[in-house]
């Protein structure tokens, strides 16, 4: 705070409430400034010990500062409303109100999105900022001639981020937030030695400080650094004025500066000063300092300082631009920070008047001060500093502020320059004081060994209530609760149950086979500690028992081990109406586990984790419903380090699936595995559900390994929507790829599982066989996002063995096959988005197969490739642009169709195909024959396609390219089954020998593979750097009829050729050149034809 003030005299360690004033007493600025700080620190010291460091209202109540991910997830935001940090409350304009961008906070103009990808901590950084009316100009009193009277403090939020480990979650110790929050180390030493000056009017030698007046200095550390261990070294700045002497910076003539006013007077203006700092409000948002510049010279009629270098012009007027008299008189300006060697020599740093500081080793912050009040010398008492003194020596203080209070908002996942949706909010939420349950006790049990099994047989037979006190409970036996309406809970946080022996610590059941109804566990940690690992197996292995109940709920309580143990935390069974919610479970193998014959169970907001061993996660499963015969909610929890981290209805991770009932929502999930694994023989994965008509929406997976896979549903008429699949962008391990989604079962079972399945809305990011559909009926999967970042995923969509699906609407970019159709039937492929893979569609075996308006574009291979293909398969209204640049083994194509095998009819209509063998950048041109269409088939047609460069001049041109190659089925001795229709299409391309050809590949003197019928029909071809002896169109078919067609090249050769073979009807053509190879049939080949 840089105000005009005389000192501060406030002292915590001193336990003063109030400040009181006396009658005829002098009032001093320092007496009222106490008076706030005192009621500052016992107004933030009481909100901090009711809500704690850190604490928002519920959303629903005003709380604010929840994190979402802005559509799009170019940014982030957070809401509008309030939240405490260490007692102080900051708010983000009213509740209810628009949220804020992080990009446009007013009070942090420095943010930048990251650019890094990687988990990121958003945190809220909190402190004051003093305000003068300099920032404020309506605190001025216009009445009274608008003086400068006293000053403000303002509170500033300012949200930011900081990267951590992958695996972090909320309430881990996260070296990186702790070292961007950390406070600075340095500390300071003041002291004052004695003057030999010689004047007139000099101060006695007794006395260590020398001016004649009373002053409030100011060190200020200017830049950053730290003393001893390396890194920059830092500095500092002083005043004797506490920095207040400050003037409004209204415009900049090269080393001219115009300021508002010189100040009142030569002590308190700019008359005699050599060094000011130009800064503004963003600088001081962004706690950096402002340019330090040299004053050489001054003109009090203009208003303006000469300075010794150009300091630009000021920024905004709304920004406050000023200039600030700093009295430092050296040339360097701001003074290294340095340490002394000991007390007894010079090596403190001076100031003046006999002032001399000293800094410690440690870190230093830019903006960071301390004071020190100097008195001069009047009677009786000697000039000196007020500075406290320890073992006869001068103290070493921290800095008075910047004080900053820090809070956990969210973790945020950013891959690809794009912030994934949604957040996990690591806000601590509290109720308002009267909608707090007030309790009722029955009995009240305290820290001791086994007290609690005796309290609740107490109970009467209605039932009642429970209460431990904090602290520890021992049970050396397993606590049995085998009544209903009873209630055990902790009065407050520490309430622990723990046992060395039992296991497991408490069950709930009863041994009749009655049902225990209406049970409430809450706030209680469940901590068994054995000597050994515990490594228990099957029935009873597990923290908490709960057999034959209902309406029973597990609330805030800890289940944990002190190190991974095969034993599950939770296990329900033959249970209806279970919920467990905020619980926080470790170390177990298992963290809830039903395993058999319930209903209706909940686990809810729940954080499941477990330490890693030797690298490797130890968890078996999360959340394991293993027998549920009606509905379940699995929601908003947190799992960490588990192979597998919601199973329902499952049975063994490699066997058939085997749901029973419908109605399943497994929703809002962040499950993270962290290591890779041998090879299970399987896969497994974050999500897999068995149930019909279950629905699995907005849950964050994050595998680790190629044997994981994200979300695997087998029941009938699932919904997977919203949900995002991450893992690094790099090789998997054995070269195997993770699975990121997969409607069906990957084995070639019986069918029937995933059937009516929508995958919808979906983003998975990394190196993935993104999504599969295995032998599944009526799958639609639309509208997902699917990317890979250094290494490419191998398939984007995968239909398999799979009937009538649907792949609609998806984006997907930098995987090796886009979209894969094998062994289907009636599957259809509409309105994609395939760009930079090595094959953008695959299609083997499939029957029926419908290809339309897909975009497809800088495509390495084919952008179709199709073999074997049986019944219709019909291309229509695609766009594919710049494929065959890089083919590998494969022809350098656009459309690549082999079905002549399998008797398939192909149909190719209004689709465009552009620079076939040429990347989109223009960068890599094939250097082998570019074929934009070739098709092997009985049945082919073609209509109103477009086949066209939009500069030939990349390709090497005296390559065999061709924009169409067509080759039909077997042909023996005037019998054949092979048709052609190319009709209306425009062909424009380079080609040596032949534009368009229709040919044959001879197997014998009487076999060959040949079109029996053609009809080739206005087509416009323009043809591109043809050598003597090519032709635009080759037709090697048995009887064709080839009319109304524009034939042209760019030079003279014929435009047909007719290879001597069959009989053609030749009509309405303009040609270029003429026609070869040809019997005329039944005219002449100008009576209807035209050389043009």
């Amino acid at each position: 705070m840089k105000g005009d003030f005389t000192r501060s005299t406030f002292d915590p360690t001193k336990g003063y409430s109030s400040v009181r004033q006396q009658q005829g007493r002098v009032q001093l600025d320092a007496d009222w400034n106490e008076q706030v700080e005192i009621g500052d620190r016992l107004r933030e010291q009481g909100f901090s010990d009711i809500i704690g460091r850190c604490g928002a209202p519920r959303d629903d109540h005003g709380g604010g500062f929840k994190v979402a991910v802005v559509p799009g997830g170019a940014d982030l935001s957070v809401s509008a409303g309030r939240i405490w940090v260490d007692g102080v409350l900051c708010e983000n304009g009213s509740a209810g109100g628009p949220a804020t961008r992080l990009t446009q906070q007013h009070d942090f103009p420095g943010y930048q999105t990251p650019a890094a990808d990687g988990r990121y901590l958003v945190y809220l950084d909190v402190w004051q900022q003093h305000v003068t009316a300099l920032e404020d100009p309506e605190l001025r009193e216009t009445a009274l001639g608008g003086p400068d009277t006293a000053t403000r403090t303002r509170t500033v939020c300012q949200v930011k981020w900081v990267r951590v480990t992958d695996s972090a979650a909320c309430g881990d110790d996260l070296a990186a937030y702790a070292s961007a929050t950390a406070a600075p180390t340095g500390r300071l030493r003041a002291r004052t030695r004695g003057s030999s000056d010689p004047g007139p009017c000099a101060v006695p030698e007794a006395a260590g400080y020398t001016r004649l007046e009373n002053q409030l200095y100011r060190v200020e550390v200017h830049d950053g650094g730290r003393i001893g261990g390396g890194g920059p070294q830092p500095t500092f700045k002083w005043s004797r004025e506490n920095g207040s002497v400050v003037t409004r910076w209204l415009s900049t003539n090269g080393q001219e500066v115009t300021v508002e006013s010189l100040g009142r007077d030569r002590p308190l203006g700019f008359v005699d000063t050599t060094w000011v700092e130009l800064t503004d409000d963003r600088d001081e948002l962004n706690g950096v300092p402002g340019q330090l510049l040299e004053v050489t010279d001054h003109d009090a009629g203009s208003n303006t300082l000469t300075l010794a270098a150009a300091p630009g012009a000021p920024g905004p007027v709304d920004r406050h631009p000023k200039v600030r008299r700093w009295e430092m008189s050296g040339a360097g300006g701001a003074v290294p920070a340095v340490q002394a060697i000991n007390d007894d020599d010079d090596s403190w740093t001076p100031l003046e008047s006999g002032i001399q500081i000293d800094f410690s080793a440690g870190t230093y912050r830019s903006g960071d001060w301390w004071w020190i009040p100097a008195r001069a010398f009047i009677g009786e008492f000697a000039g000196d500093i007020e500075w406290p003194s320890v073992g006869g020596g001068p103290a070493s203080l921290p800095p008075v502020g910047v004080g900053h209070h820090y809070c956990r908002l969210a973790l945020v996942d950013h891959v690809g320059g794009v912030w994934l949706d949604p957040p996990t909010d690591c806000r601590p939420l509290f109720d308002p004081l009267t909608e707090l349950d007030p309790g009722c006790c029955t009995v009240v049990v305290q820290p001791g060994s086994d007290r609690i099994q005796a309290a609740i047989d107490s109970l009467p037979p209605q039932g009642g209530c429970v209460c431990l006190k904090a602290g520890i409970h021992e049970i050396s036996e397993t606590v049995l609760l085998d009544r209903g309406n009873v209630s055990l809970h902790g009065e407050s946080p520490g309430a622990v149950i723990r046992s060395t022996a039992a296991l497991p610590l408490l069950a709930i059941g009863s041994a009749a086979g009655d049902t225990v109804e209406a049970v409430r566990i809450a706030s209680l940690d469940f901590r068994y500690e054995p000597g050994a690992r515990p490594d228990g197996q099957g029935a009873g292995s597990a923290l908490l028992d709960l057999d034959r109940v209902a309406d029973l709920a597990v609330h805030d309580c800890g289940i944990a081990l002190p190190e991974p143990g095969l034993v599950a935390g939770i296990r329900i069974g033959r249970a209806a109406g279970v919920a467990v919610d905020d619980c926080r479970i470790e170390n177990v193998s298992l963290g809830v586990w039903l395993d058999s014959d319930s209903t209706d169970v909940a686990v809810r907001r729940c954080s499941i984790t477990i330490e890693r061993r030797e690298g490797n996660d130890q968890g078996h499963v999360g959340v394991l419903f293993d027998d549920l015969y009606g509905p379940g909610h699995v929601e908003d929890n947190t799992i960490v380090g588990y192979s597998m981290g919601i199973r329902v209805d499952g049975a063994n991770p490699g066997a058939p699936p085997r749901g029973r009932r419908a109605g399943v929502v497994v929703s809002g999930n962040l499950v993270t595995r962290t290591s890779g694994i041998e090879d299970p023989g399987f896969k497994l994965f974050g999500i897999d559900v068995a149930n019909r008509d279950s629905r699995i929406e907005d849950n964050s997976v994050r595998c680790a390994s190629g044997y994981h896979g994200g979300i695997r549903v087998t029941g009938s008429r699932g919904t997977i929507t919203g949900n995002r699949i991450g893992g690094p962008s790099q090789s998997w391990d054995d070269d195997v790829y993770a699975l990121g989604i997969l409607a069906g079962y990957e084995d070639d079972v019986a069918g029937g599982y995933g059937d009516g399945c929508t995958i919808a809305g979906n983003r998975i990011e990394g190196t993935f066989d993104a999504i599969w559909v295995h032998g599944a009926a009526g799958v639609t999967v639309e509208d997902n996002r699917i990317t890979s970042v250094e290494q490419p995923g191998r398939a984007g969509v995968a239909v398999i063995s799979a009937r009538d699906t649907r792949v609609a609407g998806n984006r997907i970019e930098g995987v090796e096959w886009g979209l894969f159709a094998l062994f289907g039937h009636g599957n259809r492929f509409e309105a994609n988005e395939v760009r930079d893979g090595s094959i953008a569609a695959v299609a083997a075996a499939e029957s029926s197969l419908s290809v339309s308006d897909n975009q497809v574009e800088n495509i390495g291979g084919p952008g179709f490739w199709g073999h074997s293909l049986v019944g219709l398969t019909a291309l229509r209204g695609n766009r594919f642009a710049s494929c065959g640049y890089e083919p590998g083994d494969l022809a350098s194509t656009t459309v690549w169709i082999d079905s002549v095998d399998t008797m398939g009819e192909l149909r190719i209509e209004e689709c465009s195909v552009l620079d076939t063998g040429i990347s989109a950048n223009g960068e890599i041109a094939v250097d082998q024959p570019a074929w934009s269409v070739a098709l092997l088939g009985t049945s082919c047609a073609l209509r109103g396609n477009r086949v066209s460069y939009s500069d030939v001049n990349r390709l090497t041109l005296d390559r065999d390219h061709r924009a169409l190659v067509m080759v039909g089925p077997l042909y023996y001795q005037g019998f054949g089954l092979g048709t052609a229709q190319v009709e209306g299409n425009w062909f424009l391309g380079p080609a040596p020998s032949a534009l368009v050809e229709l040919t044959q590949v001879p197997i014998n003197e009487q076999l060959a593979l040949r079109f029996n019928r053609a009809i080739f029909s206005a087509n416009v071809c323009q043809h591109i750097a043809p050598v003597e002896g090519g032709r635009t169109v080759s037709l090697i078919v048995a009887r064709s009829t080839v009319q109304g067609n524009q034939v042209m090249a760019t030079s003279n050769i014929p435009s047909f050729d007719f290879g001597n073979i069959g009989r053609t009807v030749f009509l309405g053509n303009f040609t270029q050149g003429g026609v070869i190879n040809w019997t005329p049939f039944p005219v002449q080949f100008l009576d209807f034809n035209q050389l043009a």
